[in-house]
């Protein structure tokens, strides 16, 4: 019974101590306050959210809400679950919530006015769910509001007229829901906004006249709703206006001599309207897109519009224009005038413009008898032939062409195929080219003329749809014996039904793996986006070099801009893995499902055409070996460099800690931490090692790492566990706090790297001598003796004596003190300098290299090892 006692007593004082540990260590960190904790969770529920997880970590220092239900999301790379936070408060132990982000997470439930009671918010973004109901009223106390996105859901009722209670509101988007009732005249008191979206709701009325104060705005949709009333003449009064769409908004012409004044206007959409009869007067420089569709101009084109500068689309289809085009020379790149009663002779006036994407169809245009081949201008049906035969298909007639003019041998959608009969080979075509705004396309066996893409479909997928029937007139009727109607009716259909079942079942095919990848996906409950070939292809203009940010051993990175501005990083890699496409696409859905604002963001992946592809999120400032060591690029004061350095660890110690996927990076060093707009660390290529393990016959599945930066245990003895990423943090933070690179050599051979200058320079005294000279004296020296000593002890050779990341980053913040950092002469002695560890032979994994005789150490890095943003760096990867 004593013995019983004893040990329940020792249970009952660790338990008491473990707690204890837990509230002091808490204590000391920055946490979101009870209140709003509490608050956050009862806007879950009210959003829909059936499964949230606030207890497993301070949604602060996440930076994300932990949803672990299932979430079907769709392609875009929107998907975003974000919470940021304000940690000054109460000396810097309270944090308060100031941004709230659900996109596209197909919530179902309603808007939660808890929200009034995260006083601090600034920023609510909600767009592109299911959410119904309307505004709840208690969001009318939020007067810290900035943003409201509320787009894309089923949200009802009437605008309220309570937000201009909102005076430091600037961003209002509410299209794409079922508002109704007129436009409150109170959104004039808003005078603070820049950005009004209320398009794609039932919105009736005319335009109020107190939006003419909103002399901040920089756009304006309006489009798709039942307004009433003339365009406004106050929209002169809007002098910073960028864009204004006004699209089937229900108003009326004529569109107002004050647009004019308008200089900073780049983007005028205006379709389906009536009352407009004549051409506006513009004369804004920076305009790039112009859309008068269906508006009933009449009367020539105005010669100015050929004449503005930055033009790059124009669309003038459906109207009543009339006469010559002149000046089409200066067309702009994608230029539409379908659908109206133009003249002129093709030939000559529009077929020497070297402009890509003019669609000319349904005009008055006269023909000259040439084929014009692979031209992306569209002239069907723009003669005034009374010939059917030609009028429908020019080159069917007569005139010598080519035999794909009457071929049907195309497979659609996909590469060359050969099929062999008893009597002759048959080539079915090609159909994979990009089809664009407009295009007379003329292949080998066959073409295609179309009036071109939707303006405004901003899918980068075309679909192909394929007719069952041909009809061509003018043909010679002639008796024979032998029922050749019979005979080429049947012969048509099998041809016909042969290639749209191959057809189908290619299309089927192609389907079915895409729809297998994105069940892999969702099976994870992840936000993972499937990309298409053809998506990423159009967003690195395909992957053209001068969109090429890196090269790598693994592959290049471009940088691509998707269909709604997002900019992205594509990274290619190598498609000769041992692994399977899912087993791939599972690891990329695991490794997407990690948020952490140190932590560069994986949007998803493409597996398609013998292609691996991840798609990141594009980091504006590159990386920090670049601002470190090549020329300087970014000027990094001492507060960035302590900013980045903590970053860096918060990073680390989730994915040892903080993460459901633990994992160890492998490969941390200055060009696998990536900087964006603000100077904000990111962590690249974490969980990737796996992935190319066995990618290259000389690659050790063991070690994977770049010389320098590796735990002594690690390349000795191929030991991996957390406290090789403390060590590679170390030489970071001391990299950092020097401006120096670690392989670089300093002399002598007991100083050749930086961490053996540094204990040279603690033992004389004159640690601070290793500062930055380019700081110019200008940094916090207490601060920077607490960064050395962390990446000191963090590099110390032995594993046990290293401290754990989140050890590392509370010794950077201050919270606990620094473990003494102990003599290491083993190490960084004569004995183990890096020029000796440089010609180990790890456990035989050695290969020879074909242009000399030396035995090379084989500890290349996997994809971990490959830099995004790839620096000319002089650090020494193992061959």
């Amino acid at each position: 019974m004593s013995m019983m006692w004893i040990v329940f007593s020792a249970l009952l004082f660790f338990t008491i101590i473990t707690r204890f540990s837990v509230i002091q260590t808490a204590s000391t960190s920055p946490a979101l306050h009870p209140d709003e904790l509490n608050s956050l969770e009862k806007v879950a529920t009210t959003l829909g959210i059936k499964r949230v997880n606030l207890s497993y970590e301070d949604p602060c220092s996440l930076g994300t809400l932990m949803i672990t239900q299932q979430v079907d999301s769709v392609w875009n790379p929107e998907v975003n679950n974000t919470i940021a936070c304000d940690c000054s408060f109460n000396n810097k132990t309270i944090c308060h919530i100031t941004e709230l982000v659900l996109m596209n997470f197909t919530l179902e439930g309603k808007l939660p006015p808890q929200l009034a009671k995260l006083r601090y918010l600034q920023s609510i973004d909600l767009s592109a769910n299911y959410l119904t109901g309307t505004i709840p009223v208690e969001w009318a106390s939020m007067s810290h509001l900035v943003l409201i996105s509320l787009s894309g859901n089923r949200l009802s009722g009437k605008l309220p007229t309570w937000l201009q209670n909102l005076k430091n509101l600037k961003f209002l988007g509410v299209e794409g829901n079922q508002f109704s009732g007129p436009i409150p005249h109170e959104l004039g008191n808003l005078t603070n906004l820049e950005r009004l979206y209320l398009s794609s709701n039932q919105f009736t009325g005319s335009l109020p006249i107190t939006l003419a104060k909103l002399v901040n705005l920089r756009r304006f949709w309006i489009c798709d709703n039942n307004l009433s009333g003339t365009i406004p003449a106050y929209i002169g009064n809007w002098s910073r206006l960028e864009r204004l769409y006004l699209y089937a908004s229900g108003l009326k012409g004529p569109i107002p001599d004050a647009v004019a004044s308008l200089e900073s206007l780049s983007d005028l959409r205006i379709s389906d309207m009536t009352g407009i009869n004549s051409f506006p007067i513009l004369s804004s420089k920076v305009l790039q897109t112009l859309i008068l569709r269906n508006v009933s101009l009449s009367g020539p084109i105005p010669p100015y519009i050929w004449n503005l500068p930055n033009l790059k689309r124009l669309d003038l289809s459906f109207n009543k224009l009339t006469g010559e085009v002149q000046q089409i020379h200066k067309a702009p790149r994608f230029t539409y005038l379908a659908g109206n009663m133009l003249t002129g002779n093709v030939e000559s006036a529009f077929f020497v413009n070297s402009k890509p994407n003019i669609d000319l169809s349904y005009n008055n245009f006269s023909w000259s008898s040439t084929c014009h081949e692979n031209s992306n201008i569209n002239t069907y049906r723009s003669s005034n032939s009374k010939n059917n035969l030609t009028g429908l298909f020019p080159c069917a007639g007569p005139i010598t062409c080519k035999s794909y003019h009457r071929s049907l041998h195309i497979n659609c959608g996909g590469e060359n195929v050969q099929v062999t009969n008893s009597s002759r080979k048959i080539t079915y075509q090609a159909d994979n080219k990009k089809v664009w705004a407009a295009t007379n396309l003329h292949m080998e066996r066959w073409g295609i003329s179309n009036t071109g893409d939707f303006t405004d479909d901003k899918s980068d997928d075309d679909t192909f749809i394929v007719s069952t029937s041909l009809r061509l007139s003018g043909a010679e009727k002639i008796k024979h014996h032998i029922n050749y109607p019979l005979v080429l009716g049947a012969t048509g259909a099998f041809v016909t039904s042969t290639l749209l079942a191959f057809g189908i079942y290619a299309w089927r095919r192609r389907r079915e793996d895409k729809i297998t990848r994105e069940r892999d996906l969702r099976s994870q409950s992840l936000q993972t986006v499937c990309y298409t070939w053809r998506q990423l292809k159009a967003a690195t203009n395909n992957f053209d070099q001068a969109n090429k940010l890196g090269e790598g051993g693994f592959g290049a990175v471009f940088k691509g801009e998707l269909w709604d501005g997002t900019i992205i990083a594509v990274k290619q890699l190598s498609s000769k893995s041992h692994q399977g496409n899912r087993e791939f696409v599972n690891e990329i859905g695991m490794i997407s499902g990690l948020n952490h604002p140190n932590l560069v963001k994986l949007y998803g992946c493409c597996v398609e055409k013998n292609q691996l592809l991840l798609v990141y999120e594009y980091m504006e400032n590159n990386s920090l070996a670049l601002a470190l060591h090549e020329k300087r690029s970014l000027k990094l004061d001492w507060v960035a460099r302590r900013k980045i350095c903590v970053g860096i660890a918060k990073g680390l110690e989730f994915l040892h800690e903080g993460s459901t996927i633990r994992m160890v990076h492998r490969d941390i060093k200055t060009s696998n931490v990536l900087l964006d707009a603000d100077l904000n660390a990111k962590i690249s290529d974490f969980g990737l090692a796996r992935l190319h393990e066995e990618e290259r016959s000389h690659i050790s599945t063991k070690v994977a790492g770049t010389m320098g930066y590796m735990a002594p245990e690690y390349v000795l003895w191929g030991q991996l566990t957390e406290k090789v990423d403390v060590y590679s943090f170390g030489v970071v933070a001391m990299e950092i706090v020097s401006g120096q690179s670690n392989t670089k050599h300093r002399g002598s051979d007991d100083q050749v790297s930086l961490i053996n200058w540094a204990l040279t320079l603690q033992q004389k005294g004159d640690i601070l001598e290793i500062v930055d000279p380019l700081l110019e004296g200008d940094f916090n020296s207490k601060e920077a003796m607490r960064m050395i000593n962390v990446a000191l002890v963090c590099t110390n050779s032995s594993p046990s004596l290293r401290p754990t990341m989140s050890e590392a980053v509370q010794m950077l913040e201050g919270v606990i003190e620094i473990k003494e950092v102990m003599p290491d002469p083993g190490l960084y002695g004569h004995d183990w300098s890096m020029s000796k560890l440089m010609h180990i032979d790890t456990r035989g994994r050695s290969s020879t290299s074909g242009l000399t005789d030396r035995t090379e150490t084989t500890m290349k890095s996997s994809v971990s090892g490959f830099n995004p943003y790839q620096y000319p760096s002089s650090s020494l990867e193992c061959p």
